[in-house]
């Protein structure tokens, strides 16, 4: 399930952004990070490269249930899948009409023991270090472990990134 903050202030304007800024603070959260290459193309949609392997994103054959909830004067848009074929592994060839985006997705989590993590923050953006990081997306993802927003870890771990973030 993907949890997104409603109407956060996202631009790309590394000035206005306080995403980038909170990115060294965040840090000391980080559990890993993942280049990809996306391919944009108008007739045949969005293709996602990594660990050299080549997926087809299919948003258009999901079913999506959303909840918004409003939690600590942050209203919140939960996302469920209930169709986990987003990601389909393509073996033929890949457009060649298409735009190329190198990006990087950082994964973060403030539970130090990871397995037990309730909740991870994932910021997605073109990087060459935190200087040069321009924020695309952000998003919370449980670990489809987690029941719900009124488990107490959940909130805690929640909590920490919406203070962080407010």
């Amino acid at each position: 399930m993907k949890i997104y903050i409603d109407n956060y202030p996202l631009t790309n304007d590394k000035q206005s952004n306080k995403l980038n800024k909170l990115l060294p603070l965040l840090d000391k959260y980080k559990v890993s990070s993942k280049n990809i290459v996306k391919l944009y193309s108008q007739t045949d949609g969005i293709y996602q490269v990594e660990y050299n392997k080549i997926f087809k994103l299919n948003h258009d054959n999901c079913d999506v249930n959303t909840i918004t909830h409003l939690y600590n004067g942050v209203l919140l848009v939960f996302y469920n899948y209930t169709n986990n074929n987003i990601k389909e592994e393509v073996f033929s060839q890949l457009p060649i009409d298409c735009i190329v985006s190198k990006e990087t997705i950082l994964k973060f989590s403030c539970n130090p023991i990871i397995s037990d993590s309730k909740i991870f923050l994932y910021v997605e953006g073109c990087v060459n270090n935190y200087e040069d990081f321009i924020v695309s997306d952000f998003y919370f993802e449980t670990n489809n472990n987690c029941e719900g927003i009124n488990n107490f870890q959940f909130q805690n771990e929640l909590s920490v990134f919406l203070s962080m973030l407010k």
